[in-house]
């Protein structure tokens, strides 16, 4: 042979894999015929039989002789090898022992070669007749006589038939048939078809045939052999089937090859089926640690369903996969793989068969959380009594930092030494492995390295560009890196507060709180840098618990002990209150609210996530403002129950007096609320569509609303004056009858509603009005435009205003009539101009500078400027004539 390699002229590479030998042999034989290239024919057969050896040594093979027909069978075999032979292949204690076969292959060397060539085929042929021969024993005499070699020599068909026969062989016998002697024929038969009818059933069909065919009941003989124990432990296994028997040969043969991953698997799924879980869970653990055996994950979170269900949301944790680019690569789209919610799709599937488990609250919520119904918030009750103390806990903190934690607070998952406990220090490798990846993201990602530098700048610098798209997978990243939470300079906060880009919605609620407070509420943010990451982080938890309260969560606060808080720190006072509620005494609703002090931000702010009723509302109005009123209606159905049940008018009114509420998103709310209102009368919807047009309206005749006319229609007339005239305040008249209307149990709970309402409204504008600059003005003071007037003043300052002018006038000019009283009239003029403008101004009038926009008749106009009383408190142009001297 040449000393081309045997593996080269086959096209493979090396293997032991004889499928792959053959079926690269047979697709080269079309090339290599006998005939046409005897040569290149000669050169592949010894490439097979090289590879069949698995050795590249050169074969000798017998010189090739040009194809001929199979010879026919001779009439007579003087020889007797033939009659030898069928004794051989029929004797019950012959017919499986490889060492008869190998003295009739000597018989056969002691005749000549031509003898041979005429007993080839006849010899095949008389293989091919017998039900069941031994594949060991088969292969002896198929490679003295050269079969496979010599197939081309016969027809089609049985060459086909040849060659499925010497594919059996060369798989082997299934078991040492030689164990098989002391049985008759028949038996040997029976037992040998059943084995192959389970082995073809293991391969070629679905699994529930196997397994009916194993518990089909039959009496079978099954010999004592390793190898067929071998394969009885696959089949057994496959069909979840087992037996102690089988239990026992997987555990021994793992004892001896302590390596090997499919015997451990075996094992450990053997000792699963016999439910022997005290063997098994550890094999399972072991086949997980070394291989990421996926049986083995699946039967590791089975088993804390079953025996500890609080440990599963941490294992499917510990077992998460996601698909995480290498951080140099992380330049593109790719950036999305470290959103906090990036999760594999198995470990999607297994949150979602986790909600079914009945599980404690904190495994609950933390199923929660990474299944997507909550956000992480839900975990700030449980983790903030994370001390140290409970393994449990613990490590579910470690967990929750994986998305939470800042760089210091995932080093210190990686620094944890692993528990002695198996499960335990399995959860806790899994943790280390995302750990690892998160650390070096935060630290190795050039995206974050612009971000952070932007945000940290102490000089207004803007948005990198790259950052500006919500969609794209820079901003992702950067949103990301916010989850991992880290304290921020108030500088830094208030970027995020004022960006577009960067706001509530999507901002993680430990940050978006902080902004908030920076933004709205004069309070001033610690920065103590001896406050360890992770108690830091727990106060941050504590402010969003308490602000965004769940009535759950109250007895959790209450039962805080030693909590790393000061009392210097600005949300002492907030978790004072907690402190002093005793959930012993019940009610723990009730206790909150009584120590609530709703001037306080914080108070307010979790006094708005309570259960607060319309009456509790009304009560402490003063200590509130309208739009908490306009939070409880959208977000306490029992409001919308309510105030769904009040006549039409009623409704209305509450609705309409946000009309003129200085919370643009308040007055959009209740405007569509107002139009979607169902009328169903003409005068209900006339009567809407005047409060639309910001008109008085004209009540529907209803008995309903005899009571409570009066009051109903001085709150129509309140709200229409305070939407049509930002500079309006309720006069005492309006004033009183809100409040009696208000306070009156007796009047329709929507209507108390408007009244309560439109009071805080007034207070609102009136507060307002007095951050203005309150410098009394007086008459002579014409050239402050923006200033107040009274009755008084409008006459002195136009009768004495105007005398003072002409004689001003006549004084200076001495000459020329005609420009003299021109100047005269030009003077006069804008003293008038300035006294009408001033006295609007203390009327409330809107538009007092643009008197042709005033919608009020002339005589009633005139009216108003010389009789009417101005506004008694300061409006946005000053205190009234007088103010200062009452006060």
């Amino acid at each position: 042979m040449s000393s081309q390699p045997c593996w080269e002229i086959l096209g493979i590479s090396p293997t032991q894999d004889q499928q792959m030998i053959r079926q690269a042999y047979r697709d080269l034989l079309p090339t290599y015929h006998p005939e046409n290239d005897p040569e290149g024919f000669k050169r592949l057969r010894e490439a097979y039989e090289q590879a069949r050896k698995g050795v590249d040594e050169p074969v000798t093979l017998m010189p090739l002789e040009p194809p001929a027909p199979p010879p026919e069978v001779p009439a007579t075999d003087p020889t007797g090898l033939l009659d030898a032979f069928s004794a051989l292949i029929n004797s019950p204690a012959e017919r499986y022992l490889p060492v008869r076969w190998l003295r009739f292959i000597s018989q056969l060397d002691d005749h000549p070669v031509t003898t041979v060539d005429k007993l080839r085929w006849p010899l095949l042929e008389a293989v091919l007749q017998v039900n069941f021969v031994s594949a060991d024993c088969l292969i002896l005499l198929a490679n003295r006589l050269q079969w496979r070699m010599r197939l081309p020599e016969i027809g089609t068909e049985m060459a086909q038939r040849a060659d499925d026969l010497l594919n059996f062989a060369e798989g082997g016998d299934i078991f040492d048939l030689s164990t098989l002697a002391p049985l008759t024929l028949a038996a040997q038969d029976d037992t040998l078809g059943y084995f192959h009818q389970v082995r073809h059933f293991y391969w070629e069909q679905p699994t529930g045939w196997l397994r009916y065919l194993l518990e089909e009941p039959r009496v079978i003989f099954w010999p004592s052999c390793p190898r067929l124990m071998n394969q009885m432990a696959r089949w057994f296994n496959l069909a979840a089937l087992s037996d102690a028997q089988l239990r026992d040969h997987c555990l021994q043969q793992l004892e001896l090859n302590p390596d090997d991953p499919e015997w451990l698997y075996l094992s450990a799924s053997h000792c699963s089926i016999m439910g022997d879980d005290e063997r098994a869970f550890p094999l399972w653990l072991r086949l997980h640690e070394n291989h990421q055996h996926a049986e083995a994950e699946q039967w590791l979170l089975a088993w804390c369903v079953r025996n500890d269900a609080d440990y599963l949301p941490l294992l499917i944790q510990a077992f998460d996969r996601p698909d995480i680019p290498p951080v140099e690569s992380a330049t593109g789209d790719e950036e999305n793989a470290y959103r906090p919610q990036a999760q594999s799709p198995q470990t999607l599937m297994r949150w979602a068969e986790a909600t079914q488990v009945d599980v404690s609250p904190l495994a609950a919520d933390f199923i929660s959380w990474k299944s997507g119904r909550y956000r992480p918030q839900i975990m700030f009750p449980h983790l903030m009594q994370e001390d140290g103390t409970d393994d449990l806990l613990h490590l579910y903190w470690q967990a929750s930092m994986l998305t939470m934690g800042n760089e210091t607070l995932l080093q210190a998952i990686l620094d944890q030494p692993l528990p002695t406990i198996p499960l335990q220090a399995t959860i806790l490798r899994g943790l280390q492995r995302q750990a690892a990846q998160r650390l070096a993201w935060l630290q190795g990602s050039a995206v974050l390295a612009e971000f952070i530098t932007w945000l940290h700048a102490a000089e207004e610098t803007p948005l990198p560009e790259m950052f500006a798209d919500s969609d794209c997978a820079a901003w992702e990243q950067s949103i990301a890196w916010l989850w991992h939470w880290r304290p921020l300079p108030p500088h830094s906060l208030g970027k995020l507060a004022q960006h577009p880009a960067y706001g509530e919605s999507v901002l993680p609620a430990h940050t978006s709180w902080l902004c908030y407070l920076i933004e709205n509420v004069d309070i001033a943010l610690p920065e103590d840098s001896q406050t360890s990451p992770r108690d830091a982080l727990r106060q941050v938890m504590l402010l969003e618990t308490m602000l965004d309260l769940k009535v759950d969560n109250i007895s959790r606060l209450s039962n805080l002990e030693d909590f790393p808080l000061d009392e210097q720190h600005p949300f002492w006072s907030m978790y004072e209150v907690f402190t002093q509620i005793d959930p012993v005494q019940g009610d723990e609703v009730g206790q909150l609210k009584s120590h609530l002090v709703l001037d306080n931000s914080l108070h307010f702010n979790c006094w708005t996530r309570l259960p607060v009723s319309i009456e509790e509302y009304i009560a402490r109005r003063d200590e509130s403002s309208s739009s908490s009123a306009h939070y409880f209606y959208r977000y306490q159905p029992e409001w919308q129950e309510r105030l769904g049940q009040s006549p039409f008018p009623y409704q209305a009114l509450y609705h309409a007096v946000f009309l003129s509420h200085y919370n643009a998103r308040c007055a959009q709310d209740n405007l569509a609320e107002l139009e979607a209102l169902t009328a169903s009368s003409p005068e209900e919807m006339a009567f809407r569509q005047q409060l639309l047009a910001r008109q008085l309206p004209i009540f529907p005749s209803d008995e309903n609303l005899a009571r409570g006319a009066l009051i109903a229609s001085a709150v129509a007339q309140g709200i229409t004056q305070l939407s049509t005239n930002p500079e309006y305040l309720l006069d005492a008249r309006l004033s009183a009858a809100a409040q009696a209307g208000a306070d009156d149990p007796q009047i329709d709970i929507a209507l108390r509603l408007a009244a309560a309402t439109m009071l805080q409204i007034n207070s609102t504008r009136q507060n307002e009005f007095t951050q203005y600059p309150q410098r009394r003005s007086y008459f002579w003071q014409f050239w402050r435009i923006n200033s107040r007037i009274g009755r008084l003043g409008l006459v002195l300052q136009i009768v004495l205003g105007s005398e003072i002018a002409i004689m001003l006038v006549n004084a200076i000019v001495a000459e020329g009539q005609l420009a003299n009283t021109a100047l005269s009239a030009l003077l006069v003029v804008m003293n008038l101009y300035s006294a009408v403008v001033r006295r609007g101004r203390d009327l409330g009038l809107a538009s007092a500078d643009k008197l042709k926009e005033i919608k009020i008749p002339v005589l009633k106009l005139l009216a108003m400027y010389l009789f009417k009383r101005g506004m008694p408190e300061p409006n946005r142009y000053g205190p009234p004539p007088g103010w200062r001297r009452k006060k």
